[in-house]
């Protein structure tokens, strides 16, 4: 029996030590997570700014909602903390886990609150106890007897001290026994003579927490108030569900508290809420009630404009643009920022761009715009409320102008369907979009043999193409150019090099054929004008006819280089004896502009070989790569009889048609 009082009073001294130290407290089960409520954070309506959680003087984990990076843990493998409630879990719950937990909480209206929880280990063989219980139960001894103690800390001072108003034991009569023992006093510990034995473990009802309404609603908070659950001998923790989908819990947020009003922050304006309180005992015995109405955050949207709206044009193509931003005052979770939005001014065929801003912006650059050309800027005030809302204030307007700009410097080219023998076609292209006002342009040309000191100088306008005419063929021009404006003159471009077309050659004139032998006549003629139109070659075109040159085979060609001098010749061999010929002499010269031929012929001349002719010595052949070889037949006489018989076969025919017109004619 001595035994079980100093069981008893160890486990009253426990409870003592336990109540010194702290307002709330938990007790730690080993290997499982523990959720500690920060108190201070979920007990007030206005706006939080930092939150800590502090071990025993050590920083455990903060949030700060105005860096990047809101949370921050020292150990993510051991806590975790959790938004929006702030609630800090212990992972696996190991015995250095307990000690003092301290939560602090820095408002945005300068105020600062805190919470202190104790984290302690349980007693071996004392049941599960904190101070926030009103009631504290003893499993029964061994001799069948059990405990019931209600601890009093309404009148904690320190944590030193503890006063009771009284100390009194009661247990069960001990089997055998008439009379209760009397137990000793503990000093600090108020128990309860009249409270009635229960056995631990034992089923508790708990009744399910009221319907959640609305006290206050703001654009971001609600605070909610419901009816607490009755519960015997335990003290509830509620959970409140927030869900934006009526009956829909999947992806809901929560806030843990154990008081009946909580108020729920760093909610979307103007958006429809429902809640969901659930309410679970000491010993996980949990009942959820009813969801509430929808409730709507009320409309929040930016009701000051940007003040000092001003514009300067930087160049041709940009504007600078500044303001002063107004004072906002919102919830941190709430981000904003400036619409800047352009257009041109006096025309609606260009739809408005707009260049969305940070609030740290005080001003921007307008790049791209159209040179001395006047713009509509407009600067306002937007909300984020985060999936693609977004809230507009009110415009601030500004009317600015760019400037002419530096004239640029244009990149020219040949233009080569313009381009003849006396004429030369240019283009050229300027920085698209614009970059500057353009005027005109001044174009410089010059002989190569002349340039630079003879340049000759045109002025034509905003163009982008141009023909210099009366130049000299076959000739190289230098040409450059430069635009201009009211305000600037471009760099000149470097000089460009480009030559006119060639002309057509003249034709070929006094033809003269003269045989040489039974197979082989020599050809010459005279090219008038060869100082003044190149030749690049001369082609002899000759055809084997048959007799009175009634048909003629495809021509052969024979290409002859130029000579020097205005005489030109050609000796054509392994023609067939006594067969007519037909021939002419084309003059051609290469155009590399156009990449073709022009070519010039002369007049037909006819021959007829004779069988026989005495021998001359033909002129002498230059030889040279331009010349070509022409195939023909070297049969003896078959062509010879061959033409004879097409003659008269042909003469044949045309007695037939006299004769039939002369008879048709007597009928």
């Amino acid at each position: 029996m001595r035994d079980v009082w100093k069981l008893h009073l160890h486990f009253y001294m426990f409870v003592v030590i336990l109540v010194q130290v702290h307002a709330d407290a938990y007790i730690l089960k080993l290997g499982q997570n523990v959720t500690l409520n920060c108190t201070a954070a979920n007990n007030t309506s206005a706006d939080i700014k930092h939150v800590k959680w502090i071990k025993d003087g050590t920083n455990v984990a903060s949030f700060s909602d105005t860096s990047e990076n809101q949370v921050t843990v020292t150990d993510p493998s051991k806590f975790a903390l959790s938004l929006p409630s702030y609630t800090l879990t212990i992972k696996s719950a190991a015995e250095e886990d307990k000690g003092l937990y301290n939560c602090s909480v820095e408002h945005t209206d300068g105020n600062t609150t805190s919470s202190t929880i104790a984290v302690a280990m349980p007693v071996t063989g004392a049941p599960v106890v904190t101070s926030t219980s009103p009631r504290t139960s003893i499993p029964s001894t061994s001799d069948g007897a059990s405990v019931s103690a209600r601890v009093s800390t309404s009148s904690v001072t320190s944590p030193s001290s503890i006063t009771a108003a009284s100390s009194t034991l009661q247990t069960d009569k001990p089997s055998g026994t008439t009379s209760s023992p009397k137990l000793p006093v503990v000093p600090g510990v108020n128990v309860d003579p009249g409270s009635s034995l229960s056995t631990p473990g034992s089923p508790r009802g708990i009744d399910p927490p009221g319907q959640p309404v609305a006290l206050k609603v703001t654009a971001t908070t609600i605070k909610l108030s419901w009816t607490a659950s009755q519960v015997n001998d335990s003290k509830v923790n509620y959970t409140v569900n927030v869900s934006t989908s009526s009956g829909s819990w999947s992806k809901s947020s929560s806030y843990t508290t154990q008081d009946t009003e909580l108020v729920v922050r760093r909610l979307i304006p103007d958006t429809e809420y429902f809640f969901q309180v659930k309410a679970t005992d000491a010993e996980g015995n949990s009942v959820t009630g009813l969801q509430s109405d929808p409730i709507s955050t009320r409309e929040l949207k930016p009701d000051q404009k940007v003040t000092n709206l001003r514009g300067e044009a930087l160049n041709g193509t940009a504007i600078f643009v500044s303001w002063v931003g107004p004072n906002i005052s919102v919830p941190n979770h709430i981000k904003w920022g400036y619409f800047l939005s352009y257009r041109e001014a006096n025309s609606s065929r260009r739809a408005a761009s707009n260049i969305k801003l940070k609030r740290s912006a005080q001003n921007a650059t307008i790049s791209g715009l159209l040179p001395l050309t006047l713009y509509k800027v407009q600067v306002l005030v937007y909300y984020d409320f985060g999936s693609g809302r977004l809230v507009y204030g009110d415009w601030r307007v500004n009317h600015t102008q760019t400037t002419e700009g530096a004239a640029p410097v244009p990149v020219i080219d040949r233009d080569k369907p313009e381009t003849t023998a006396y004429s030369i076609g240019i283009a050229w292209t300027v920085p698209s979009p614009p970059v500057a006002r353009i005027l005109g342009f001044r174009i410089y040309y010059c002989l190569y043999s002349t340039c630079p000191s003879n340049k000759t100088v045109i002025e034509v306008g905003d163009v982008r193409s141009y023909v210099i005419k009366d130049l000299q063929p076959s000739t190289f021009y230098m040409v450059s150019m430069e635009s201009f404006n009211s305000g600037s003159i471009s760099s000149r471009t470097r000089d460009f090099p480009v030559n006119t077309d060639v002309l057509p050659p003249f034709k070929p004139e006094q033809l003269r054929i003269e045989q040489v032998s039974a197979t082989s006549i020599n050809v010459s003629w005279t090219q008038p004008g060869m100082a003044l139109r190149r030749v690049d070659s001369f082609y002899v075109l000759y055809s084997q006819c048959s007799f009175m040159y009634l048909f003629c085979a495809l021509p052969q060609r024979r290409e002859v280089p130029v000579r020097d001098g205005p005489v030109q010749w050609s000796l054509l061999e392994d023609l067939k004896p006594a067969s007519p010929y037909q021939l002419n002499v084309t003059a051609k010269v290469r155009s590399k502009i156009h990449g073709r031929n022009y070519v010039n012929t002369s007049e037909s001349e006819k021959i007829f070989l004779a069988v026989s002719a005495p021998t001359k010595t033909p002129p002498p052949v230059q030889t040279t790569s331009a010349r070509t070889t022409v195939e023909v037949d070297d049969s003896s006489g078959t062509g010879a009889i061959i033409g004879i018989a097409i003659a008269l076969g042909a003469f044949l025919v045309i007695l037939l048609v006299l004769a039939a017109v002369y008879f048709s004619g007597l009928c």
